[in-house]
């Protein structure tokens, strides 16, 4: 039970705090409300840094978090650097680039799985999202990353509340917001890189968590809207972690099935209801 469920229990809890943290930030960072780690290529470059780390150190659990984190501010520094090539770096370009970005990186890794078939399995593991190889070792090597990126991101809440007021005012109250947006981007990279290594891809809780939290708390505040992600997030994927293992007992499926099942409705009546919002102005 120790050596086996506590890890899985443990690295659920931060892994989905992280990556619900991540998307609140990102969400303010990019003044748009369906964004998601994803979508600046940290989950991509993650993934591709990762299996390299297991390709040439696999006897180290460390070097995946350390694979993982550096590449997330790999994909970071390299959005917002293109996206502000020629000008200020906005929210609309941001996005953009990083779609571009996430493409390269899955072709990359892609490729490195063509040339090491034997990595297959690995792809496919982190493809699908899960906890199955959740242990302590992994779990203490990504809890740095995701500590210094959550405290980072609370330090800043006040700064975050006046960039979700609009570049202008923020910028005529005396903000720089480039570097606000910069920082803001790289305690998500931090946060969402610090989850990828435990669990591979998880989608839709950095969606899911900070609407969630926003609802309940009936509040946009993000001294607020952090935390109540955080812990959002937490228990959406622990739900889910424990759906995967008993829906289909004695058998279980990844987690991210789990979340997909979920997320995708829950993202399709987003945007129902933005278009009737939409067309009600």
């Amino acid at each position: 039970m120790i050596y086996v469920r506590l890890p899985r229990v443990l690295s659920a809890v931060l892994a989905g705090g992280a990556l619900a943290c991540a998307g609140a930030l990102l969400q303010c960072m990019l003044g748009n409300r369906l964004a998601s780690p994803g979508i600046i290529g940290v989950n991509a470059g993650s993934g591709l840094f990762s299996l390299l780390a297991i390709l040439m150190f696999p006897a180290s659990t460390a070097m995946a978090a350390w694979g993982a984190f550096i590449e997330a501010l790999v994909a970071m520094v390299l959005v917002f650097v293109i996206s502000g090539t020629g000008g200020i770096s906005t929210p609309g370009r941001v996005i953009l680039t990083g779609v571009a970005v996430s493409s390269l990186f899955t072709a990359l890794l892609d490729t490195v799985v063509v040339l090491r078939p034997d990595l297959q399995m690995d792809r496919l593991a982190f493809s699908l999202g899960g906890f199955a190889g959740a242990d302590m070792p992994s779990l203490l090597s990504a809890l740095p990353f995701f500590c210094i990126g959550l405290v980072g991101s609370l330090v800043f809440g006040y700064d975050w509340n006046l960039l979700v007021l609009g570049d202008e005012i923020a910028m005529g109250l005396g903000m720089r917001v480039p570097r606000i947006r910069f920082f803001g981007m790289l305690f998500a990279a931090m946060l969402a890189g610090s989850a990828v290594s435990l669990c591979g891809l998880l989608g839709f809780v950095g969606l899911i968590a900070p609407h969630m939290a926003a609802g309940l708390l009936g509040t946009r505040d993000m001294r607020s809207l952090l935390p109540g992600s955080l812990l959002f997030g937490a228990m959406l994927t622990v739900v889910c972690e424990l759906l995967a293992r008993s829906m289909f007992s004695p058998y279980e499926i990844p987690v991210g099935i789990v979340l997909s099942y979920i997320g995708v409705p829950f993202f399709l009546f987003l945007l129902y209801r933005r278009g009737i919002r939409a067309g009600g102005e």
